[in-house]
């Protein structure tokens, strides 16, 4: 019998090989297996969503900015699973000014740390409650624990895209930047890999990915609502067809000079701990574009859910 990883495997070489009926097949009852050992509650999600959208008005927001500060400057990289964040990552941390931190828990640790009892479950509900010094001190805990040998570091959590509001409370002078890559490319790809941590366990069941995928595109729609221009959209396909006019984008929006080694991101040598670590080591490629094509017909019921993003 095989294992998780040997199914994953083999569905990706009948995948190499052409043979997608059989290659999303294998793919279903890997999937299957892994979430049935996994803990997935739509109730809990949708809360959380509803609690986001509900305290982060514009005005909340705006009412308890903290005063500008300007070294180091976080830079949020927000988004899906396998929707390039490590490559966006990958560039920005080839800038001599820029430390890449990964996928962190900082943030989310800060605030577990500073609500009432220690009872995150509370958040956001509570955070209406807390003090201009807690929020001062959720600050601190978190650039406590960051870098500061360089002006600018990336925080990579991208479940982050649910203190979006909190990060502009916390540090008005952030970078948020949102990962976008076309929807089925991006389920297909999480759906196709088995992750090295039990967190993310929504990508294994197609469902259950679909119903996060529009709660946190809701979530996003909220912020270009209630933090305006705070939150930049870096699409992986326009990188993949322009990748040094996309380049010239993102470091302007980091507020970053022009570094001709960002486009030789793959020589950059530093540790990359995600799924992606082999990939950003090679030069832009295109096979990842429109990967969801031959396997469309199996996707519809996906494709339903994702109706208003497709």
């Amino acid at each position: 019998m095989m294992s998780l990883g040997e199914q994953f495997a083999a569905a990706r070489a009948l995948e190499r090989a052409g043979e997608y009926d059989a290659a999303f097949s294998a793919l279903l009852a890997a999937n299957a297996e892994k979430f049935a050992t996994l803990e997935w509650d739509e109730g809990i999600e949708d809360e959380a969503m509803s609690d986001v959208l509900a305290t982060f008005s514009r005005d909340f927001i705006f009412d308890r900015i903290a005063p500008a500060r300007h070294a180091p400057t976080p830079v949020f990289i927000v988004g899906m699973p396998r929707s390039g964040s490590t490559l966006v990552e990958q560039i920005l941390a080839t800038h001599p000014l820029v430390s890449g931190l990964g996928e962190v828990p900082y943030l989310g640790e800060s605030v577990e740390q500073i609500m009432p009892r220690g009872d995150a479950a509370y958040y956001p509900r509570l955070l209406p409650y807390l003090t201009d010094r807690s929020l001062g001190r959720i600050r601190q805990l978190y650039l406590n624990r960051v870098p500061h040998d360089r002006p600018f570091f990336t925080d990579k959590m991208l479940s982050n895209f649910y203190h979006v509001g909190l990060v502009k409370m916390l540090f008005p002078h952030a970078k948020v930047i949102h990962c976008v890559r076309d929807p089925l490319d991006t389920c297909l790809s999480c759906f196709a890999l088995l992750f090295n941590k039990d967190n993310l366990a929504f990508t294994y069941d197609l469902q259950a990915m679909g119903n996060y995928f529009v709660r946190y595109r809701r979530i996003m729609e909220h912020w270009n609502v209630a933090v305006p221009g705070f939150v930049f959209d870096f699409a992986y396909e326009r990188v993949v067809e322009d990748i040094e006019g996309q380049v010239h984008r993102l470091l302007d929006f980091v507020g970053l000079p022009w570094h001709d080694e960002c486009l030789r991101f793959y020589e950059n040598r530093r540790e990359v701990h995600t799924c992606s670590k082999d990939q950003v080591r090679l030069p832009i490629y295109r096979q990842s574009v429109g990967r969801a094509l031959p396997f469309r017909r199996h996707l519809e019921p996906l494709r339903r859910i994702l109706r208003d993003y497709v």
